[in-house]
């Protein structure tokens, strides 16, 4: 006999009524769940609004008369109340209007029902659309793993019921089947348990995967690869112009040795410093170049300056060097754009960005020695781009990739005005020889190997606190302060004079008229106003040269 005609001839009234009504128990269970699930498409969904008085009536009013009517809104006073209301259930939804703004703020509570929630949203944002307003949605209180709501109850309802449909009918056939079908009854409803059994296994299961995603790993969209193509004038874009050009220095002596950057002047292998960065080389020391795309070689230094703290040094048997173009800071105004190029830490081909802050700012650096023989004197260009110890000698570059400046000094929180040989940090105050001047001096260290200054003949007091540069009585030999036959003596200038312009410029410091002199060449005219017994006098004089060291 087939099974079919076993569960035929095994049911009687009573079974069949009993799974006749466990089945219409389960069908009405799923029916008011799947209600449940669709509670918005119903009438009467309370919900909130906070608003100013007048608009907050408009905005119910006009809730209130949505197609099919699906919301019943009423003020609420304030958000803090309506947050309150909407986590404690008393309202399913609140709109938060923004009476300054164009952008509304609804609150939610998916833990008391994701779909309910995720339905208010759309209703809000369909009746927000026509007004030309755009909705924020906020979660107050999110659904939990451990709410029984949304598709996952869903799933175990579904489960729950089919597995208990099924041991409800075996129980029924195997409970009227005769005595000769008990065995075959019991068999069957073992196996039938197991189909019950799966069937909870299986809404489980699908509870796991709605709340988690799936049984996959987790794979998050990203974007796909680009062109690498950027803006000539980016950031990006400098430094991929400018980075070819620029060089590591790796410096060692028989005392010391230290880390700093330089860029490459021409295609015979000069390679343009600051004077600091080789110091440390002394005369026997060793200089290794590393080029930005990780080729090294060693290096010979030229020339170097410490008065100007600039030094060349030059590789031989390298091919394909990449000459970095020069601009000129003339040009440079306060507020251009500027990116630095360096080895800060002796992190290689890092880039900063940033803005020139000031032009001409004063900055004496050096003077370890304690003579005076190796003080820096710079009219320096300020800048904000970030610049860390083994910046060093590297690039100042404008929006074009052409230099401007030579980074040589920052101003540290705790040290003051200095050169970068220290650890302390960027705080923004960046400074930067021009161009103009290191391509001179440059040119000179090439040609000559040395570098001239220029002078005006005469020795200050490096110890007068007023207001300018004063000529000082004798010089350090005892002989007069102003040298017989320089520039200043036939210009007529005496000893106790205090010098106060430049070029029409303020100088304050005996330090500021050096700084100023050295931004000139040797046979330049430069006027100056200065002050003698009281009386302010006028003076032109033809600067003088002499060597550097």
């Amino acid at each position: 006999m087939t099974f079919a005609g076993e569960v035929k001839n095994a049911v009687t009234v009573r079974a069949a009524l009993l799974v006749v009504g466990v089945l219409a128990l389960q069908l009405l269970f799923i029916a008011s769940y799947v209600g449940a699930l669709h509670r918005p498409d119903a009438t009467d969904v309370p919900f909130g609004v906070v608003a100013p008085r007048q608009t907050s009536q408009q905005l119910v009013t006009r809730l209130d008369d949505l197609p099919g009517g699906p919301l019943d809104p009423r003020a609420v006073s304030d958000a803090a109340e309506a947050q309150k209301k909407v986590m404690n259930r008393d309202l399913d939804g609140v709109l938060i209007v923004d009476p300054q703004g164009t952008t509304d703020t609804l609150l939610v509570a998916s833990g008391g029902g994701t779909v309910l929630a995720n339905t208010l949203v759309k209703i809000i944002e369909r009746a927000e659309a026509p007004q030309h307003r755009t909705v924020r949605t906020v979660d107050v209180a999110p659904a939990s793993p451990d709410d029984f709501n949304g598709l996952s109850s869903f799933y175990l309802v579904v489960g729950w019921c089919v597995g208990g449909y099924l041991c409800a009918s075996i129980l029924a056939i195997s409970a009227g089947a005769k005595p000769a079908n008990r065995q075959r009854a019991l068999i069957r409803t073992g196996v039938m348990a197991l189909y019950s059994i799966a069937g909870g296994i299986g809404g489980g299961v699908g509870s796991y995967i709605e709340r988690n995603g799936g049984l996959t790993t987790v794979e998050l969209p990203q974007a796909g690869p680009d062109s690498g193509g950027r803006a000539p004038d980016s950031v990006a874009g400098i430094a991929a112009r400018a980075l070819p050009g620029v060089v590591t220095l790796h410096v060692s002596g028989s005392a010391e040795s230290g880390t700093g950057t330089g860029f490459v002047l021409d295609s015979k292998g000069h390679i343009l410093t600051n004077n600091h960065v080789v110091a440390p080389a002394g005369s026997a020391g060793h200089i290794t170049v590393t080029f930005s795309g990780g080729e090294t070689a060693s290096a010979e230094i030229v020339g170097k300056d410490s008065g100007y703290d600039l030094a060349v040094v030059k590789v031989r048997g390298v091919s394909g060097l990449k000459p970095l173009a020069l601009g000129n800071s003339d040009n440079v105004r306060v507020g251009d754009p500027v990116v630095a190029i360096g080895a800060p830490f002796d992190l290689s081909n890092t880039v900063t960005s940033g803005i020139i802050s000031a032009k001409q700012r004063p900055i004496t650096a050096g003077g370890e020695k304690g003579d005076g023989s190796d003080v820096s004197y710079v009219d320096a260009l300020q800048t904000d781009a970030p610049i860390n110890p083994g910046n060093s000698g590297g690039p100042l570059v404008d929006t074009q990739a052409r230099v401007i400046g030579i980074n040589s000094a920052i101003r540290a929180a705790d040290s003051g005005t200095g050169l970068d040989g220290g650890q302390s940090g960027s705080i923004g105050l960046g400074f930067a020889i021009p161009v103009n001047q290191a391509k001179r001096v440059a040119e000179e260290l090439i040609n000559t190997g040395k570098a001239t200054h220029p002078v005006i003949g005469v020795t200050l007091d490096m110890q007068y606190t007023g207001d300018g540069a004063k000529v000082g009585g004798k010089s350090a030999d005892g002989t007069s302060a102003v040298t017989p036959g320089g520039p200043a003596d036939k210009a007529g200038i005496k000893a106790g004079d205090v010098i106060t312009q430049v070029q029409g410029q303020r100088v304050h410091s005996g330090e500021e008229l050096i700084i100023k002199i050295r931004a000139h060449r040797p046979g330049d005219r430069l006027d100056l106003r200065l002050t003698r017994g009281g009386e302010e006098r006028s003076m032109t004089l033809t600067l003088g040269s002499a060597s550097g060291s």
